[in-house]
Parts: structure tokens; C-alpha cells; sequence
């Protein structure tokens, strides 16, 4: 707050003329089913961004905005008019005051994220500023942009920088769950016990065994489409380049997994080439070890003490 979010928006509105921006939207009239506000914008500033703290609201209102920053037409509905599709020109500028304002996946391409810690400065400060602003400022702006040369402008086609604020954000947009599968995956614990009387882990993760473990095992709340993502998060490619692998268990059924690795760098490796060099079989088989009776375990044909009995 009171860092010059409104001098900066009335900058780039006088440079581009006050005709093309719409300078302060808020996010719900954005997304509304009548989204005529974008014809012949090219810029816009969404104020005060914020949707509520619930994951999968926050999910589906954030995804609903995607189409405005990517999508090359926008289809338009206006009251009592017949609908169209129209070419999209408006560039957005997201602001807000909080730092979970909205949900953002970690593999998201739209977005340049930065954080402003910034002092709230006195008035003595901004008088030169809003001086320059109501003067030529803009024009010497305007004259800048227009004489810019981009050598390569297929660079905008690109994803946007990935800024460390942005990693933190979507690591903050993550679903509860995802935060404790991560904390009994690093202790081997819950699902992820290495040896147990009802499956053992051996870095495979089937998304209906999963589900199962979680939600009746250690009674935690969560859909199918929430572990998938924490798997296609956390996974590693197999050779083929997919994130899953088909595999044939011994009654015939045939699950596909994904391969979950340790983080040590010796043990990741050390499974990485035994999972990856496995046949479909070979695969089942060991997706599907357990430990064999209460209180030992049998791996290789040596018995170990169940540390858990």
C-alpha cells in the first residue's frame, strides 16, 4: 500500500491515451459473462486482487482469466446483442495487497510475478513525481517506446520470466494435502512407509492406491485430481519422456504410476536406473511387495525386524 500503484497506472494510460486502458477493473467484473469492457483496450489494471482463501474457488476463478491473457479471440456477450468473437489486444496488470491473492500452478507460463517491499514514502516525495507526471513525462516516455528497437520479438512469445517471487507464490498456491504428503514422503511415513504389512514403497505412486491410502488410511481430504497433481509435481519422466508408465500386476490389472524418487542425489539415481530399466512385470512386482506376516519383513529373500510392530 501507498507504493504509487495509482501514479504508475496513470502513466502508462497517458502514454497509451486514456481510450485504449481501462485503468481500474476490479476482478469479478473481469471474469463476468459479459466481458465487453475488453473491446478496444490495450492495456488494463485489475485492482485489488484477491479471491478467497479456499482452494478450489481459488482454483477456478484463477483459471477463468487465463483466456484473456493468451487466447488470440475472445468470444463476447453483450445484453440483448448477438454474441461475437473478437480479436484479443489487451495486455493486464495484475495488483494486489495480499500474497495468496490467487492460485498459480508452478508450470504456468503467463505469469511475471514481483513481490514490492517498498517504504511507503512521505509527500515531499512524491510532489516531483506527480509534477513530472501531469507534465512531459509521458510524452518522453511515449517518444522512448516508440524509438525502442526489439531485436528478436519473438522473445514475447516465450513464457515469462520466472521470478523467485513467482516460485514462492505457486508453492503457496498449492493444496493443503500437498504439505503433508510432502512431510511423510521426506520421513517415510503414512503411504510412503518403505515397508509395510499392507504395501511396501518402493518410489511407485498409483493414483487410485494413493487416493485409497490418504483419504481411508490416514483419513485425509482430497480428489483424485488433487494427487494426480501433487505426483505430476513431485514425479521424474520416464525414459519414454511421459509421466506415467503402465505396468501389469500379478491378477492382471494394469495401473499406470508415477515414479517418485528420494531427493538424495545417490539414492534418486541408484532408483531411477533400477525403476527405469524394469519390464512392465518386473515393475508390478515390486509395486505390489509387501511385508509378508506381522512383526518381519521379507525383501530378497532376507528378514528384517518391522520397526513398526
Amino acid at each position: 500500500r501507498g507504493i504509487g500503484k495509482n501514479w504508475l497506472t496513470l502513466l502508462v494510460a497517458k502514454v497509451m491515451g486514456m481510450h485504449n486502458c481501462r485503468p481500474n477493473l476490479k476482478f469479478k467484473n473481469v471474469i463476468s459473462r459479459f466481458p465487453d469492457w475488453i473491446i478496444g483496450a490495450q492495456f488494463a489494471v485489475i485492482n485489488e486482487v484477491f479471491i478467497k482463501n479456499k482452494h478450489d474457488t481459488k482454483m477456478e476463478m484463477s483459471e477463468e482469466i487465463k483466456d484473456l491473457i493468451t487466447e488470440p479471440f475472445i468470444h463476447i456477450e453483450q445484453k440483448f446483442r448477438r454474441s461475437f468473437d473478437y480479436f484479443n489486444t489487451c495486455n493486464l496488470l495484475l495488483i494486489s495487497n495480499f500474497l495468496n491473492c490467487m492460485y498459480v500452478n508452478n508450470e504456468e507460463r503467463r505469469y511475471w510475478i514481483k513481490v514490492m517491499n517498498c517504504q511507503e514514502q512521505p509527500r515531499d516525495y512524491w510532489i516531483p513525481k506527480w509534477k513530472w507526471l501531469e507534465t512531459d513525462g509521458p510524452a518522453a516516455v511515449a517518444h522512448h517506446l516508440k524509438n525502442l528497437q526489439i531485436k528478436d520479438k519473438g522473445l514475447y512469445k516465450d513464457r515469462a520470466p520466472k521470478t523467485s517471487d513467482f516460485t514462492e507464490m505457486a508453492a503457496n498456491s498449492e493444496h493443503p494435502i500437498f504439505r503433508w504428503l510432502d512431510q511423510q514422503f521426506e520421513e517415510e511415513s503414512g503411504p510412503f512407509k518403505r515397508e509395510n504389512r499392507w504395501k511396501n514403497f518402493n518410489y511407485l505412486a498409483g493414483i487410485t492406491w494413493l487416493h485409497t491410502a490418504v483419504t481411508k488410511g490416514y483419513a485425509q481430504e482430497c480428489s483424485q485430481d488433487i494427487l494426480k497433481d501433487w505426483c505430476k509435481r513431485r514425479g521424474t519422466r520416464w525414459l519414454d519422456g511421459q509421466m506415467t508408465r503402465q505396468i501389469r500386476m500379478n491378477d492382471g490389472t494394469r495401473p499406470r504410476v508415477y515414479m517418485i524418487l528420494p531427493k538424495e542425489k545417490e539414492a534418486k539415481a541408484y532408483w531411477y536406473n533400477h525403476l527405469t530399466t524394469k519390464t512392465e512385470t518386473e515393475l508390478g512386482n515390486i509395486y505390489g511387495q509387501k511385508a509378508e506376516n506381522s512383526g518381519f519383513i521379507k525383501t530378497d529373500g532376507t528378514t528384517y525386524a518391522n520397526k513398526d510392530d
